[in-house]
């Protein structure tokens, strides 16, 4: 199984089967030649990196507000400071070594924010307290192969939207904050302190379905809201579970939420007005 290389809330692996039959299906098209994939929410980067191991004449371009992420990223893709790094995530083998670790370095430092994303992918800065501490002996080939091939930003999301809305010849893929999700463990998106409400957010990508020229795919939980205001854009839904561990009174608490995700598309629409320029007409999903 390949590694997510920081962990994130909201992680896309199991799900990554149900995304790509839409992905090989705009990538299969013979009306345009995908030569890009755009992430503007990245996070893990598990998505692009597994489409990667099928497609690796792509350009990936990888977008997360988080500049530590960012910055760990660019700096994995060096053999020396990988080398380097890895020497220091293995010296932390106990929870001991971690809490040691944590009261020597202040948590806005670099190597904690990536040390605490690694040892425990949402809880930031706890040490995790119904799972054994996973020691990585060394960073995957397929991670290390993927990050010497992609480009790192750390850009605010609606630049990236702007930069690539209209390469005919990319995928957008986004992955959003969700609104009132089961996933409790998502934040408001900010940038340089300066909160935004997320549903602005959700605007922009429904501007982004309707005007975008490039090929957009979205995954966001679906509600009263999102089903209303994208209704035009839904490919299909599927349900994900959010597994939780906690402690409560001295004891491990385990809770299981289910939530539906929808994905979105204006793929169809893109295709339909292709295929009735050239006369032949189509049918969407």
């Amino acid at each position: 199984m390949l590694d997510t290389i920081l962990g994130c809330h909201g992680n896309k692996r199991r799900e990554f089967k149900i995304l790509n039959l839409l992905f090989k299906k705009i990538l299969d098209d013979k009306d345009r030649i995908i030569d890009s994939f755009i992430e503007p929410f990245m996070g893990t980067c598990i998505i692009s990196n597994l489409l990667f191991l099928e497609n690796k004449d792509l350009t990936f371009i990888c977008n997360d507000i988080e500049k530590h992420r960012v910055d760990h990223y660019n700096d994995m893709k060096d053999d020396h400071k990988r080398d380097v790094f890895y020497k220091l995530l293995n010296s932390i083998k106990t929870k001991e070594d971690y809490e040691l670790y944590v009261n020597k370095n202040n948590k806005n430092e670099y190597n904690h924010y990536v040390i605490s994303r690694m040892i425990h992918s949402y809880r930031y800065g706890l040490f995790p307290t119904t799972k054994k501490l996973k020691i990585y002996d060394k960073m995957h080939d397929n991670n290390i192969n993927f990050l010497k091939h992609a480009i790192f930003l750390n850009k605010y999301y609606s630049v990236i939207f702007n930069e690539y809305k209209n390469n005919k010849n990319s995928i957008i893929y986004i992955d959003p904050p969700y609104l009132n999700s089961a996933n409790k463990t998502y934040s408001t998106y900010c940038d340089c302190g300066e909160k935004k409400d997320n549903m602005s957010i959700y605007i922009d990508i429904l501007d982004l379905l309707k005007y975008a020229h490039a090929y957009i795919v979205v995954s966001i939980n679906n509600n009263s809201i999102t089903q209303y205001i994208y209704k035009d854009y839904i490919y299909k839904d599927y349900n994900k579970t959010y597994d939780s561990s906690f402690k409560k009174k001295n004891s491990e608490k385990n809770e299981k939420n289910i939530e539906n995700i929808l994905i979105l598309t204006n793929y169809f629409h893109i295709k339909n007005s292709i295929d009735n320029d050239n006369g032949s007409g189509w049918d969407s999903v």
